[in-house]
């Protein structure tokens, strides 16, 4: 089963019936402490990123930090 949502406006099909946001930034290849996501508007902070779900139908924005200021991936 597979869930599909958008990141950063683009549509996304992930092959697993479960993702959370740590598995998504791993996928990413990014760090978890240089990001902060939004998902459906709301902020997450790494410390939860482990334990918050990406469902079906979620907008997620990833956030990446650089140096002088961040920018959206």
């Amino acid at each position: 089963m597979s869930i599909y949502f958008t990141c950063n406006g683009e549509a996304v099909t992930w092959s697993e019936a479960h993702l959370t946001l740590s598995q998504w930034v791993k996928h990413l290849r990014l760090n978890p402490n240089h990001v902060v996501i939004e998902k459906n508007l709301q902020l997450f902070k790494p410390e939860v990123f482990a334990v918050e779900p990406i469902l079906e139908g979620d907008r997620v924005e990833v956030l990446h930090f650089v140096g002088g200021g961040m920018v959206e991936l």
